[in-house]
């Protein structure tokens, strides 16, 4: 009988503690730019650990409806992923940075590769 009781102690105790701190849904309109202030189209814009979220239009602009704390995470093709806090504004601009693709660092290697190759043959 006094398991019955700790148990149901425990019960409302977890109940009381998640009615006490309810979650502030709210909608949020935001823009994807890159480090020029250019807009990023079709960004994703997804909830951390989750498939729900949203994708940018063509101008980078998208909108959520998403709670304070939860974490998104915000990626484009060419870009570096950048996860986000969603805080108490209701209007958001994300910042992306360029991502070096591949076929940068082999041109780059390549260019090395060419300079050496001429001091050597000096």
């Amino acid at each position: 009988m006094r398991k019955v009781h700790i148990g149901i102690a425990l019960l409302l105790l977890t109940a009381a503690t998640v009615f006490a701190s309810p979650q502030t849904s709210k909608y949020i309109t935001g823009l994807v730019v890159d480090e020029q202030g250019n807009a990023v189209p079709y960004a994703t814009i997804k909830l951390k650990n989750t498939k729900a979220g949203s994708v940018a239009n063509t101008s980078g602009s998208f909108a959520i409806v998403a709670n304070t704390g939860e974490i998104y995470t915000i990626s484009a093709t060419g870009f570096i992923d950048k996860e986000i806090i969603i805080g108490d504004d209701n209007t958001i601009t994300i910042t992306l940075s360029h991502q070096a693709s591949d076929f940068t660092i082999i041109a780059a290697a390549k260019a090395l590769f060419l300079q050496l190759f001429q001091l050597m043959n000096r």
